[in-house]
């Protein structure tokens, strides 16, 4: 009976916390003791006085998605999280009663954005505020929120149509800000895509808006998204010029948080350019503003910056160190996305130490946790990883299950370089198992992909690829002119 219940034990717990999140029960922490909560909607249900208390409850809700919207507020975490499904009842019965205030549609764009901020993307309710918005202002601000929750599912066409409505009913409501926001949505869309001549146009055009609206923060971050496309064409100049005026005007704008973000860019950057001291001043000093701020989520996604650095510098203590600092921090925020993000870079430290055992329970949990998110795109590369295990381990049917798994994933995301990199692990399982004329194909499409995506170093190496495969063939010619491309490169 005893080993009975040991093995319940965790199944317990985690119903525990599965009833809690959603307002069923409260863990007293100071007496031990665990209190089985009636939840406000069987109260609804089965109360003949819930019209009574409607219109207050109601009113309070909305009050609650007023006050809370900084989700990296502890506070807020306890008071919203708590209390999710019961607002989102709350305001499903609002519509369903015909009551179409202006603040229940507002109210349902907050709770959208904690949605979508939970990993919960549920996108119902936005839908029928949609349907229910008059004012064409705020209809667009709906589309916008909807646009936000397709993206988080990897609804990349989805997105796009809701932008697009967000920008045309901005521009008839003549709001520029709107306008501009939209704009700097599709961007980040167009460069999701790998379409970036089209981000470029968008981030511009933003950026008019904005200057036209004399909104600082705007233009700031128009910057800040040009310096990423730039960072993507390997335009580092530019990238650094961008990056640096983002911060010049976040400081005149006296925005702490958005001089932390480009401080994080430019650290980046940094990185990239192999100018580790200064990229890891930038990284600090982010961390100093993130916490200046009391910005959990930023603190974390400067410490996994830092534990990036620390693997570069083969600082494996420090970079473990930093990384399970990180996934404390976004545990702490809720912010599963960041907790499973930081359990894929542990996985990768685990795999250079040779511990396969450590680096497999990493990969598995970030892959759950990215399901639990509906994060397509954070899925494929769990199973890029795991691939890349299973090929040390010499599996190479479960690699090759896994690396296909992830190129399939990486097409339903429309992540060009993500398919690339997948056609490059698989030519070299098929290299590994002397199936050449697999192989070739293999390195050949990732290469036509890596250019597509212009990402120059991606070719280098499908080139290098080549070369080898040739020498193995004994074709000398073809081997020499893929080696001289990928110099030239």
């Amino acid at each position: 009976m005893l080993e009975d219940i040991q093995r319940y034990i965790p199944q317990f717990r985690q119903a525990l916390t599965v009833l809690k999140s959603v307002a069923l029960v409260e863990i007293d922490q100071q007496l031990q003791r665990i209190h089985v909560l009636s939840p406000i909607k069987h109260f609804i249900l089965e109360s003949t006085s819930y019209f009574r208390f409607q219109k207050p409850t109601t009113e309070f809700l909305v009050y609650l998605l007023s006050k809370y919207q900084d989700k990296t507020s502890v506070q807020a975490h306890q008071v919203i999280t708590t209390e999710f499904y019961n607002i989102s009842y709350i305001l499903n019965d609002s519509y369903d009663g015909g009551q179409l205030e202006l603040d229940i549609i507002q109210a349902t764009i907050n709770w959208t954005n904690w949605a979508i901020y939970l990993g919960r993307p549920l996108d119902k309710l936005i839908t029928r505020a949609i349907e229910n918005a008059d004012m064409t202002d705020l209809k667009a601000d709906c589309y916008s929120a909807l646009g936000q929750m397709c993206m988080h599912k990897n609804s990349v066409h989805n997105a796009e149509i809701a932008f697009q409505n967000a920008l045309e009913h901005h521009r008839q409501a003549h709001n520029d800000i709107g306008q501009a926001n939209d704009l700097l949505y599709l961007g980040e869309l167009y460069m999701h895509r790998n379409q970036l001549e089209e981000a470029e146009k968008s981030f511009q055009d933003a950026l008019e808006l904005h200057k036209q609206a004399q909104d600082v923060p705007g233009q700031a971050n128009d910057l800040r998204n040009l310096g990423k496309l730039y960072m993507r064409r390997d335009q580092l100049e530019e990238a650094e010029k961008s990056f640096q005026n983002a911060l010049e005007l976040h400081k005149q704008a006296q925005y702490v948080l958005g001089q932390a973000n480009d401080l994080q860019d430019l650290g980046k950057l940094y990185m990239h350019r192999d100018q580790l001291e200064e990229a890891e001043k930038s990284f600090q000093d982010a961390l100093e503003l993130h916490k200046q701020t009391q910005h959990v989520i930023g603190q974390a996604n400067d410490l996994w910056n830092l534990g990036k650095l620390y693997m570069h510098r083969d600082q494996l203590e420090e970079a473990e160190k930093s990384f399970q600092d990180a996934l404390e921090l976004h545990k702490q925020a809720q912010f599963v996305s960041g907790q499973a993000n930081d359990l894929q870079d542990l996985g990768e430290l685990y795999m250079r130490r040779g511990q396969l055992e450590e680096a497999g329970k990493s990969f598995q949990n970030a892959l759950e946790l990215h399901k639990h998110t509906q994060d397509v795109l954070g899925q494929a590369n769990d199973l890029r990883n795991l691939g890349g295990l299973f090929m040390c381990r010499d599996q190479l049917e479960e690699a090759e299950k896994s690396f296909q798994h992830a190129l399939e994933l990486h097409k339903q995301a429309q992540y060009v370089l993500g398919q690339a990199n997948d056609l490059w692990n698989l030519g070299g399982l098929h290299m590994r198992r002397d199936q050449l004329e697999e192989a070739e194909k293999s390195f050949q499409d990732a290469l036509e992909l890596h250019k597509k995506a212009q990402y120059v170093l991606g070719q280098a190496n499908d080139l290098q690829n080549l070369g080898g495969l040739y020498m193995r063939r004994d074709q000398l010619e073809e081997a020499e002119k893929s080696f001289q491309d990928a110099l030239e490169l």
